[in-house]
């Protein structure tokens, strides 16, 4: 029985190149499906009904039944677990794959002698490199031949929002303690929550999860190769060519309607960290002065912050993210006007507004909205006095003393007209090349994105209590377990709950509730 596209089909031809028996074609502009050669993909769910991203395909002729329908629980299981920052693995590598994501083709991208693009990043002086490929499938096994993108322009198929889930992907893998070898699971509904896409009513929850799909395979897009000189007591490594996530697996589910038509309702992504963890984030080893750990804060407001500014501050949102690990790092170094724009908009557009003085003032008043969005979210910007003196500063940084009572706001106006300079007049000559001199005495991020060092001990003293109290380890639960004889799934249906659950719980993701810990010592006959 062949399927048939639907009237909801946007003849965007997405599901062309995944059908197995090149069934869907095009003609006049329009995509249909050749019955003769439509074969429902022998049985199992269809390929054009995975990849639709508006659930078009519908069976020719409705039969019940077809598929094994896979249940999807509703229970939703908040990433950050009601807290608004959470430690994330971030080291060098993680900083380059984000700065990638986020400035695709700004980033001086260069040519191998077999064609293929790379990013090379230098280490302690040239001493070492990190050298990046970008792949067109990561599905492909590691061991296949993959085919990388021949141009720049395939690069601006990266969506920027992507590097929010590459942010995830780093959170998850620092919450395990040996990430190159264990897995973990994230749903669509935890990335929706994550990047503040339950919010959005502007979007239907077919094109949610078409967004959140394609977001999450394309970290797993890049490849990295390491070559790390010998730091301190830290001997010399390499990392062969490599995925910085792989993508292991991407469950859909699907829910039948009264005429037999499938809807996807959900997805789940298995992920896990590349070879790099195993040298960035490697806990037993850190003790013993051989490899790194490298953790920082991540605040889920910027994440929320990318998800709704990438369209408008595109440049904000680079220089938001840029910031996050610049800061983590401890650099106190004053951060200049140029290092600032060569982050938001790269190094092209930079040249081309030396030469041009139109593109010289679109990207000026570009920078000073973009410092404004900054400022509206909650970051701190402090203008050198002597190299970003008050008359070359963006007009509401001028206007900041603004008072907000209208008589005193009168009495300003007044004053501000009657002297040789006003707030209000037009930038003056040579501002372009005052700017590239000028620099930040400081830019800090948003107060409620830095964690306190109070608050931080107060969390960790109540986790100590806790788990000295009634938690149950992940350890000792996946060891109960397997002494039981039971797998993930067997275990998820005696307490009620999903096998992503159980196995969020063994790798230590969630915290147990007292009424599910006395459930599961019952049922895996832990003593308490």
């Amino acid at each position: 029985m062949s399927y048939i596209l639907s009237d909801r089909c946007l003849w965007c031809a997405t599901c062309l190149p995944y059908c197995p028996n090149n069934a869907i074609e095009i003609e006049n502009g329009q995509v249909w499906i050749d019955p003769e050669r439509c074969d429902n993909c022998q049985g199992t769910t269809p390929q054009c009904v995975i990849h639709c991203p508006v659930n078009s395909p519908i069976p020719d002729r409705t039969k019940k039944g077809r598929n094994k329908a896979i249940p999807y629980t509703s229970e939703i299981s908040d990433l950050f677990q009601g807290k608004s920052i959470m430690s994330f693995a971030s080291s060098l590598v993680v900083w380059e794959g984000c700065n990638i994501l986020a400035q695709r083709s700004s980033l001086p991208w260069q040519l191998t002698e077999d064609g293929e693009r790379t990013y090379k990043r230098s280490v302690s002086r040239d001493r070492g490199k990190l050298e990046f490929y970008l792949t067109d499938d990561p599905g492909i096994t590691p061991d296949a031949n993959r085919r990388l993108f021949p141009g720049l322009q395939a690069l601006e198929s990266i969506d920027l929002r992507s590097a929010c889930l590459h942010l995830l992907y780093a959170t998850c893998a620092a919450t395990l303690d040996r990430p190159w070898e264990n897995s973990f699971t994230l749903s669509d509904r935890q990335i929706e929550m994550s990047l503040g896409l339950d919010k959005r009513r502007d979007l239907s929850r077919a094109e949610k999860l078409a967004l959140i799909k394609e977001l999450a395979r394309q970290p797993s897009r890049l490849e990295v190769e390491i070559d790390w000189p010998a730091q301190g007591k830290i001997p010399a490594f390499s990392v062969a060519r490599h995925s910085l996530w792989e993508l292991e697996e991407t469950q859909h589910y699907f829910q039948e309607d009264e005429t037999g038509t499938q809807h996807l309702i959900g997805l789940t992504f298995t992920v896990r960290a590349g070879r790099w963890s195993s040298f960035f984030l490697n806990r037993e080893q850190a003790r013993r002065q051989q490899a790194f750990y490298q953790c920082g804060s991540l605040p889920q407001p910027l994440l929320a912050f990318v998800t709704s500014q990438w369209h408008r501050h595109e440049g904000a949102v680079r220089i938001a993210l840029w910031l996050l690990f610049k800061t983590r790092l401890g650099k106190r170094q004053r951060l200049t006007v140029q290092t600032l724009m060569k982050v938001a908009y790269g190094i092209d557009r930079l040249q081309n507004a030396n030469r041009d003085s139109g593109d010289r003032k679109r990207l000026i008043r570009t920078f000073e909205n973009d410092l404004s969005a900054l400022v509206d979210c909650g970051f701190q910007l402090s203008f050198d006095p002597v190299s970003y003196p008050l008359e070359i500063q963006p007009f509401w940084a001028r206007a900041s003393d603004l008072p907000d009572d209208a008589e005193a706001a009168l009495e300003f106006w007044t004053n501000d007209g009657s002297g040789n300079h006003s707030i209000t007049d037009s930038a003056p000559r040579g501002k372009w090349n005052r700017l590239k001199n000028a620099c930040f005495s400081s830019v800090k991020l948003p107060p409620a994105w830095v964690p306190s060092s109070r608050t931080k001990q107060k969390l960790t003293d109540t986790e100590t209590v806790d788990r000295s109290k009634d938690e149950l380890s992940g350890q000792q639960i996946a060891q109960a377990r397997r002494l039981q004889g039971f797998s993930q799934r067997q275990l998820a249906a005696k307490v009620g709950k999903s096998q992503s659950w159980v196995r969020d719980i063994e790798n230590g993701r969630l915290r147990i509730k007292p009424e599910d810990r006395q459930l599961l010592c019952e049922i895996l006959q832990i003593d308490t």
